[in-house]
């Protein structure tokens, strides 16, 4: 355990008999919480099981809830404990770091813990009014949380026998009941806390909204924010930036998945309520929530890209031009506008006016210097001559900057602009005035990149006997230069002698290269170079040099750049097998050995992609070999290693790449690895070794569930189940357990996610026995995940679940109590929101369900099916519409 850190107590509870003594042990068990929670709990592996206790404690508190308590309601005790926990838990999430999302998670959890501890303390068969009002404020505020912290990093370590969007659920429906006795107190209360009633009304179908949307139920967040706009004369300044906020984070997220129309439908309603109100009884965070709002609503509209969405978002920009000045947002947003009109009709002029308003508020930042240079480049792929106009005009704003790295790289992308247009003396005289606005020479980096521009351009003109031009770009290397550019400038000077025959100009060039530090990479380059022209003089010489440097000690084995001209080599001489072979086996054997221990060495120091790139070649070297000597090399198991690092490396730099076309291509590469490592798997086995082959299989079963993870990110839904299957030889739960975590936490079709979780599920209950408990949470998992996307599907489960429990009833083996009443309760929940939503058949069908698994719950008192019953009466399935 980290220093500075203490280890969390264990928080035990004694069994008891009857609901009386369950709740004793929950408020036992939150008193030993509020004691662990004031310590300052960071162990995260015993936050994660406190999490796992408190969540089981509220799933019983949810069903106690139900119903009056008689002995217990009202217990001052349990109202203290509630009051504590919920104090101690606000604290402790206002204080730890926004970084720890574990015990942000642990403070929601408590603070739901609490509410459900005050609402048995407080029934609401003898509760007044205000206090009534008081519980409402903080069910919402519980269920907020909940829902705020919903994202997916809380997935990510998800072990919590409920999930927290299911918190949100349970409190909501506790949050239902009072405002319904709200609603019928209503007429007999003071006007002051009628006014506090419609407020909070029209918070819980904003709070559903957000929930709904969390859930991605989205006809369902759309049917409550109907409610809550049928409200709208109770909207105050407050609850309206709360609506507006939860509709913009909608319209954000579907921005994000590129759902534009859905993104257009949420931020105009944003939009339309919070302008609804006095602009200047907004707060602070009001008035900048309006201006996100419009900037992602432009977004949107850009998006779509059709001819009446252009035009509202230039209305929309022109507003906020007039409103907002020549904000930096404004200008970007206008630029976006002008890069969506069609190349024929672009307005380069419009672009370059914006571009040069930005450059004149240039705030000399390092993120504002690469903004203007994104778009400078974008208007010169469009216009030429305006973006060099442009970046002239950034260039003279630069000069006297602090940062010279600036005036460097702006610098070079203007030779890169200028080297891009056709040959003239012009642009050579161009070249020229860009390096008058330097005012010391380039650095070491810049100057090798200004030199290999001038280069292309020499080397060009030198091929097709233009040597005027030639020479005037030759003309153009220019000094002082740093010490740290003599290799670069020797090297591109070797090129021209060795072109134009001059074997002394080519020995002087190679004797500087040689004498300067760290040359054997440009060294090499002379070598090839000569070979390319034929000058085997010129080449042998550069070999020499070489030797005489390393004649008493070897350099590395083996040297990258030649590494990848000798895989292109091979590449060759395998499209064109008919040509003399290159090299015989122990050559090839060589390089691949070296290769494969060259990446191994500095897979600690390189960057991934570097050791990528090292044992691709490996690989493709050892592919190379003669059938008839293969087995000599492949025992090695250099490509079968190779190809596990390789699979290994493209995961972790996929999980950490934000560009998702990056992302995408990294992941399909490596799926191309794991389908090779399984078809040459076969033939490595019976070679292996026992202690060999359980490793080999290990790896196996890692790639598989890289495979999995891969084929969810790239939306191949129908290849999981055969990643599955193909899983059987490895008979590993751990690659299962993954691989359900993986699709778990994934926004599958909810078909691909029943049939794929059941084939796991399957495979699991064969590698291990299966007890009621097991099998229990096991198809509560996979009820609750299947829910939110197919109820058709979860409702499937629900009937499997009550016939197995039917069965097991007959038996000695019992359906665990606690897992019976979750999912009898949920499924519930899940007929109010049917009924909420209009859907009064499945609403009758889901609750008739919930009803009859709810007849087998082990009574002790709860009464479980009774409560649902004397709910399903209330819910008045004979009227026209739901109350």
């Amino acid at each position: 355990m980290p220093p500075g850190q203490r280890q969390l107590p264990a928080i035990t509870t004694q069994p008891g008999n009857g609901m009386e003594r369950r709740i004793e042990a929950v408020v036992e068990f939150a008193h030993e919480l509020y004691r662990v929670l004031s310590s300052g709990p960071q162990d995260a592996p015993a936050i994660d099981a406190l999490v796992d206790q408190i969540s089981k404690h509220i799933d019983k508190l949810h069903v106690f809830n139900q119903k009056y308590l008689p002995g217990l309601s009202g217990d001052p005790e349990i109202d203290n404990q509630g009051r504590r926990l919920w104090n101690i838990s606000t604290t402790l999430r206002q204080e730890c770091d926004p970084a720890s999302k574990r015990l942000g998670r642990l403070c929601v959890y408590a603070r739901v813990l609490a509410f459900h501890l005050l609402a048995i303390s407080r029934p609401k068969e003898n509760c007044r009014a205000h206090d009534m009002i008081h519980l409402l404020k903080l069910a919402l505020k519980a269920a907020r949380n909940c829902i705020g912290s919903s994202g997916p990093h809380f997935y990510a370590h998800e072990t919590s026998y409920t999930s927290v969007p299911a918190l949100a659920t349970l409190v909501l429906q506790k949050a239902a009941d009072y405002k319904g006795c709200l609603q019928d107190l209503a007429p007999r209360l003071p006007k002051d806390d009628a006014d506090a009633c419609n407020c909070l009304e029209i918070e819980y179908f904003i709070v559903r909204t957000a929930l709904s949307w969390a859930e991605n139920r989205l006809d369902v967040a759309d049917h409550m924010f109907t409610k809550a706009e049928c409200l709208h004369k109770f909207l105050t300044p407050e609850y309206a930036e709360s609506l507006a906020d939860v509709l913009y984070e909608i319209g954000k997220t579907s921005n994000a998945r590129a759902n534009y129309p859905i993104a257009i439908k949420w931020l105009e309603r944003a939009n339309e309520i919070i302008n609804g109100q006095n602009l200047e009884a907004l707060s602070r965070e009001g008035r900048e929530l309006r201006l996100a709002i419009l900037q992602a609503l432009v977004t949107a509209l850009l998006g779509t890209a059709t001819p009446d969405s252009l035009g509202q978002a230039k209305n929309y920009v022109d507003f906020m031009e007039v409103e907002l000045g020549n904000k930096l947002v404004v200008s970007l947003l206008r630029l976006d506008l002008l890069q969506k009109i069609p190349a024929e009709v672009f307005d380069s002029e419009g672009y370059a006016e914006v571009l040069r308003r930005i450059i004149r508020n240039f705030n000399s930042s390092d993120a504002g210097f690469k903004l203007i240079i994104h778009h400078i480049r974008k208007l010169h792929d469009k216009s030429p001559s305006i973006g060099c106009a442009v970046l002239d005009d950034f260039i003279m704003a630069l000069v006297g900057a602090d940062n010279s790295d600036w005036m460097e790289r702006a610098v070079v992308t203007r030779m890169w602009m200028i080297i891009g247009h056709r040959d003239s003396v012009d642009a050579i005289n161009d070249l020229q005035g860009v390096f008058s606005y330097l005012t010391k020479p380039l650095s070491a980096e810049a100057a090798a990149a200004a030199q290999v521009l001038i280069w292309k351009k020499l080397e060009s003109n030198y091929s097709l006997s233009r040597f005027d031009l030639a020479e005037k770009w030759g003309n153009c290397f220019f000094a002082p230069l740093q010490e740290t550019v003599w290799k670069l400038r020797s090297y591109l000077a070797f090129k021209v002698a060795i072109r134009i025959e001059d074997r002394v100009l080519a020995e002087q060039c190679l004797r500087t290269v040689s004498a300067a530090p760290g040359h054997i990479d440009y060294l090499g380059a002379c070598i090839a170079e000569s070979q390319k022209v034929g000058d085997i003089f010129c080449a042998i010489t550069a070999l020499k040099k070489l030797h005489e440097k390393y004649e008493y000690k070897e350099p590395n084995p083996i040297h990258l750049p030649a590494l990848f001209r000798f895989v292109l080599a091979l590449q060759e001489q395998k499209q064109n097998p008919d040509i003399r072979k290159l090299f015989d086996v122990d050559e090839l054997e060589w390089f691949s050995r070296n290769a494969y221990n060259l990446a191994l060495k500095n897979t600690a120091t390189w960057e991934l992609r570097l050791v990528v790139r090292m044992l691709t070649s490996c690989v493709g070297i050892i592919c190379q070999f003669p059938p008839d000597v293969g087995s000599q090399v492949e025992l090695s198991l250099k490509k079968p290693f190779s190809r596990f690092i390789i699979a290994s490396a493209l995961v972790s730099l996929a999980r950490t790449q934000d560009n998702v076309e990056k992302r995408r291509h990294d992941y399909v590469i490596m799926r191309e690895h794991v389908m090779a490592f399984d078809g040459e798997l076969p033939g490595y086995l019976p070679h292996l070794d026992e202690q060999s082959r359980d490793d080999m299989i290990r790896k196996h079963a890692t790639l598989l569930t890289f495979d999995f993870e891969a084929a969810i990110f790239l939306g191949q839904w129908d290849d999981l189940g055969g990643i599955v299957q193909r899983a059987v030889t490895c008979r590993s739960i751990t690659a299962y357990q993954a691989m359900a975590d993986s699709l778990l936490r994934a926004q599958a079709p909810g078909q691909a996610l029943y049939s794929t979780i059941r084939k796991i599920v399957n495979e699991i209950w064969v590698l291990e026995s299966f007890d009621a408990m097991k099998l229990a949470k096991y198809t509560r998992c996979m009820f609750q995940a299947t829910l939110p996307l197919d109820d058709g599907l979860a409702m499937k489960l629900l009937d499997e679940a009550c016939s197995k429990v039917r069965e097991l009833r007959e038996s000695e083996a019992h359906w665990p109590q606690e897992e019976l009443e979750w999912m009898a309760t949920t499924a519930f929940n899940h007929a109010i929101d049917c009924y909420s939503a209009r859907e009064i058949e499945r609403a009758r069908d889901w609750a008739t369900k919930a009803i009859n698994l709810s007849h087998y719950c082990e009574d002790e008192g709860s009464g479980l099916e009774r409560t649902l019953q004397d709910k399903f009466l209330r819910l008045n399935f004979g009227a026209a519409e739901p109350s």
